[in-house]
């Protein structure tokens, strides 16, 4: 691990919580190996750093020396061998800090005078136990009633005080991370450790992801949307342009955890030089209807919803893939949303989400507020549903997916090109 050793199946993520993985939660395509172990975070500089100008041109230029006469697959591999050895030899790799302690830093006055005036009030009650007549008792038992008092207020200055050096600490951290402020006070990060047995985990994934019957035809289906007619504007069917692909990755996330090649978007963001030398690999595979085998397989990391140790059943799963692979990826999807809503097959007044443009979480909070301000106004009853679909991925079959895509009229090219896609990322496993 990084830095510091860990017990076997677990590892710390970005914001310290443990997280939990297991070899058989890496998708196997057959004829391939998946990679030994995630490759160890290299210390990558930050975005404003000169030395990022330098690191490209070097690394593009030994790039293209090295992929002259190679074909696709080993170009790929090639262009993430060179560009992790490089980092490491130009940036080293990141070191796990331990944990340290905080320091009790209540040395002020206050604090000094609760700290003696505990200390008082512990030898009083002991005299009190040892006093023998009804005046001393009583003599002790003001002694300790005053020092009560004169505790509880100076306890509630502290903890005044405390809270005001907590508030201004926050707002400090908001202005300069609002995010990332509000997200750890709204959704503190539990620590936790997964347990079961690989067999377990197995079982689980084959109950949740697994479709028995994806050999058997759907027939028909009830229920269904009026099929729409042709498409006015047709799939976009040329090649990934340099536009589309930095798109993509200057909307990335520069902290998103890489995958088991070790190489983030930030390097990407960065060296237009090896982003360029990625950009006419993709064109490569898009052209070809290929995926790259070392993006092939995604790495599940089960986190903790609550603190304590938790099974599968009970964690939240997410899957770490190669950028280079999620890039190629997101150009396809981008590619198929706007042909969806440009023939305006999705109805954007009733779905939010997964929309370019389109918050929303804060577009359907909006519209509720409406209507609990419009009940509570006019004092009319107002009955509020929150629906969650059960296993809402893996309860799709596998044939439905080829479905759709003939139920939208997607051009036949590009159904087989995502059926190749979908056994490619290994999905006839289950």
């Amino acid at each position: 691990m990084h830095g510091r050793e860990h017990p076997q199946g677990q590892n710390t993520n970005d914001h310290g919580k443990i997280s939990s993985t297991h070899p058989s939660s890496k998708r196997i395509k057959k004829g391939l190996e998946p990679p030994p172990a995630r490759k160890e975070k290299i210390r990558w500089p930050k975005s404003n750093d000169a030395t990022w100008e330098e690191f490209d041109l070097r690394v593009s230029m030994k790039l293209k020396e090295v992929q002259k006469t190679l074909r696709f697959q080993e170009r790929m591999r090639s262009h993430c061998d060179v560009v992790y050895e490089e980092g490491v030899r130009w940036f080293g790799l990141t070191e796990t800090a331990e944990r340290i302690e905080p320091v009790n830093r209540s040395g002020d006055r206050r604090s000094a005078r609760i700290t003696a005036l505990v200390r008082e009030r512990r030898i009083l009650r002991k005299s009190l136990r040892g006093a023998k007549s009804e005046l001393e008792q009583n003599g002790f038992r003001a002694l300790i009633k005053t020092l009560n008092e004169q505790l509880t207020k100076l306890r509630r200055a502290e903890a005044s005080r405390k809270k005001q050096a907590d508030k201004r600490r926050a707002l400090n951290a908001f202005k300069k991370i609002p995010f990332a402020t509000i997200k750890k006070i709204l959704c503190p990060n539990p620590v936790g450790e997964l347990k079961c047995t690989k067999e377990e985990l197995d079982a689980h994934l084959e109950k949740t992801y697994g479709d028995p019957c994806r050999g058997v035809p759907l027939g028909n289906l009830e229920g269904l949307p009026k099929r729409k007619g042709s498409p006015t504007v047709p799939l976009m069917m040329s090649n990934i342009t340099r536009r589309e692909h930095d798109s993509v990755i200057r909307k990335a996330r520069s902290k998103s955890a890489p995958g088991n090649n070790g190489i983030s978007y930030i390097v990407y963001k960065r060296c237009s030089g090896i982003s360029e030398n990625l950009w006419s690999i993709n064109r490569v595979a898009y052209e070809n209807g290929y995926y790259p085998d070392n993006c092939r397989f995604f790495e599940g990391v089960y986190i903790p919803k609550a603190d304590g140790d938790f099974g599968p059943s009970t964690g939240r799963p997410i899957s770490l893939g190669n950028v280079q692979g999620k890039i190629f990826l997101a150009v396809v999807a981008r590619r198929l949303t706007e042909f969806m809503v440009n023939n305006k097959y999705v109805d954007m007044s009733v779905q939010k989400g997964g929309l370019p443009g389109v918050k929303g979480c804060i577009e359907h909070f909006g519209a509720m507020w409406e209507v609990i301000k419009d009940a509570r106004l006019n004092r009319r009853d107002l009955s509020v549903v929150w629906l969650d679909l059960a296993n809402a991925y893996g309860a799709v079959p596998h044939v439905l997916i080829l479905k759709a895509l003939r139920y939208y009229n997607i051009p036949d090219k590009s159904r087989d090109w995502f059926w190749r896609m979908e056994k490619a990322l290994g999905g006839d496993e289950y």
